[in-house]
């Protein structure tokens, strides 16, 4: 049974579900993947011999190439996340709406049009906007003031040194940063550490673009969950007050999320020892969450 009775409480999710959840986030991963990789091409072909011949003599990224990178990250963020958000939001909603109706003579309809799900995505578009520009800014300037303490004066140079690490987090670029150190240390030309510098940087954009598509469609999933089940209480649907659990996934859980799961069941409104209202607690987070009623 999706739905069952277990002492006093109503479970409407558990462990089980998380299955789901995962199914879910496998299958649809590439459809932010993709979108995500095209944006850091985009922002990559800004790097031309004349933008990198302004980085050097500014020390550092100059402003109006911040605004593009945010400009391009904006569209990206409202083309194509905004939509999988959705998907995701609708999907999960869709999903607790059916098990609500296990209870139910009459049918409830999950509402995606709600202004909490609005609020939800300017809250999220907002935030990622601010994230994804501030590590695209921190890497760059990480490696350029690398390549200038190294050096570099040629725009030429500059340029090609930049473009891998377009997208990376400033702790990804330093670590491409550290093997084109090591390349020049060992006197490596130029054409074949240019090629293994790109060959390391695709396999971390690779695992980044997935950290980000995870994470992303997770929180959507989650979200949708959880309003789903306020939208119920509040229409009168359900049978009592609904609780929430955090469920830890993933094969070696966080302190963080374990320490949300060892709350147990709390109050829908209630936030977890985290801060967070629902998974995720922090990127890459596998963590899903059950509800129930208490009656």
């Amino acid at each position: 049974m999706l739905l069952e009775t277990r002492s006093r409480n109503l479970i409407i999710t558990d462990i089980r579900d998380a299955a789901i959840f995962r199914r879910y986030i496998t299958a649809n991963a590439g459809t932010i993947t993709k979108p995500v990789k095209s944006l850091w091409k985009k922002q990559r072909e800004t790097i031309t011999t004349a933008v990198a011949e302004r980085i050097i003599q500014a020390n550092g990224v100059p402003s109006d190439l911040l605004d593009t990178w945010r400009n391009m990250i904006i569209e990206f963020v409202e083309r194509d996340l905004t939509t999988e958000w959705m998907r995701g939001i609708i999907t999960a909603g869709n999903g607790i709406a059916r098990k609500v109706n296990r209870i139910q003579t009459k049918q409830f309809d999950f509402n995606d049009t709600m202004q909490s799900v609005k609020a939800w995505i300017d809250k999220q578009g907002g935030s990622l906007i601010v994230n994804l520009t501030a590590a695209q800014y921190g890497s760059a300037q990480a490696l350029i003031q690398h390549q200038i303490t190294w050096g570099v004066t040629s725009p030429y140079l500059m340029a090609q040194r930049i473009k891998p690490i377009i997208g990376l987090t400033q702790r990804e670029a330093l670590a491409v940063t550290r093997l084109m150190t090591s390349m020049a240390e060992e006197n490596i030309p130029a054409n074949v550490m240019n090629l293994q510098v790109e060959r390391y940087a695709k396999t971390l954009h690779n695992n980044r673009a997935m950290r980000i598509a995870r994470t992303e469609i997770s929180d959507s999933y989650n979200f949708g969950q959880w309003d789903s089940v306020k939208q119920a209480r509040d229409e009168g649907w359900l049978p009592g007050e609904p609780e929430k659990e955090w469920i830890a996934g993933g094969g070696n859980p966080c302190d963080i999320c374990l320490d949300n799961e060892g709350e147990g069941p709390i109050p829908i409104n209630q936030a977890f020892s985290s801060g967070d209202d629902t998974p995720t607690a922090h990127p890459q987070c596998q963590c899903s969450q059950g509800f129930s009623v208490r009656r």
